[in-house]
């Protein structure tokens, strides 16, 4: 799609409409990963970045999911927000816009059919994982990239069902993490470092001393290890448990901060620091259940 012209009027931007679809993300590295996913949904859709430059001036440019947010409501909608006129812009942001709302009921719910996946009307829809890293780490899909990795060739022997032990142990510690970012954002305090924790060496107990010594330490606010203890329980209430990998694996990927995930993976499985995006391009190709993802982009297209 061509970069917008300046509309004087609401009728100039209606008639600027095109047939592609437009989709709002939070992030450069967002486009980047949607068009591995879709490269052959040119045609049908554009994934931009909501801070895209634009050369009408009523149209908001910001970052973040607040700035699609608000980069599709201008897009869609007139002057005076009266009417549609623009029905083709979507846009996609990470569960943890509900973190960062402090909505805690939606953010920490566990059942995909009860989580409020669409705001705005519908125009933008909420992932149900943490945000779109989170979609790549498949154990089949980090499996293939491993083994076309020609500068790492010991990573050939990792076979799946390891990888998904290894996902599935990062997790059960991740979580603990994820708490500690939920009771310091409800508490306006500081999250931890991306790399905090790593590497992620223990038991799960060791590390819940850790962070809660953490917490006593550095944040020394009223309340601040019950509330932490709270949001522990309703965290872990994602690990679903069983003998099926796969399953208690997406649900774990729903409340993990999937930037901390594959960081952690460079450092447990020696990856090179592109294996996200290595990850990104083996999805489409490995044919990777993205759950809500793809039902998302055929719904749309269709």
């Amino acid at each position: 799609m061509p970069a917008l012209s300046v509309f004087t009027s609401d009728e100039a931007r209606e008639s600027a409409q095109k047939a592609v679809h437009v989709i709002y993300v939070e992030g450069k590295d967002d486009v980047e990963f949607l068009n591995f996913l879709y490269t052959d949904r040119v045609r049908d859709i554009e994934f931009k970045w909501s801070e895209e430059p634009c050369s009408d001036p009523a149209i908001p440019t910001n970052g973040g999911c607040e700035g699609v947010i608000a980069r599709v409501r201008a897009e869609r909608m007139s002057r005076d927000g009266t009417k549609t006129v623009n029905t083709r812009v979507y846009g996609i942001v990470d569960r943890d816009i509900y973190k960062k709302r402090c909505n805690w009921p939606a953010f920490l719910e566990p059942d995909n059919n009860n989580f409020p996946a669409a705001i705005d009307d519908g125009m933008v829809v909420v992932l149900r994982r943490w945000e779109i890293e989170n979609y790549f780490a498949d154990p089949s899909v980090l499996r293939y990239t491993a083994s076309r990795m020609a500068q790492l060739p010991e990573q050939r022997s990792i076979g799946e069902e390891a990888i998904a032990d290894i996902l599935i142990n990062l997790c059960e510690r991740l979580i603990v993490i994820s708490a500690a970012s939920i009771v310091l954002q409800q508490h306006g305090r500081k999250d931890l470092a991306p790399g905090w924790g790593s590497p992620l060496a223990g038991s799960v107990g060791d590390l819940e001393r850790s962070v809660t010594d953490h917490l006593s330490q550095n944040h020394p606010v009223p309340g601040i290890l019950t509330d932490f203890h709270v949001r522990l329980a309703e965290v872990r209430r994602f690990d679903c448990g069983g003998a099926d990998k796969q399953a208690r694996l997406s649900h774990l990927l729903r409340i993990v901060d999937g930037k901390r995930l594959f960081a952690h993976l460079e450092t447990t499985l020696h990856f090179p620091r592109q294996i996200c995006r290595l990850a990104a391009s083996d999805c489409r190709e490995r044919q990777a259940d993205t759950e809500d993802l793809a039902d998302f982009i055929r719904r749309l297209i269709n």
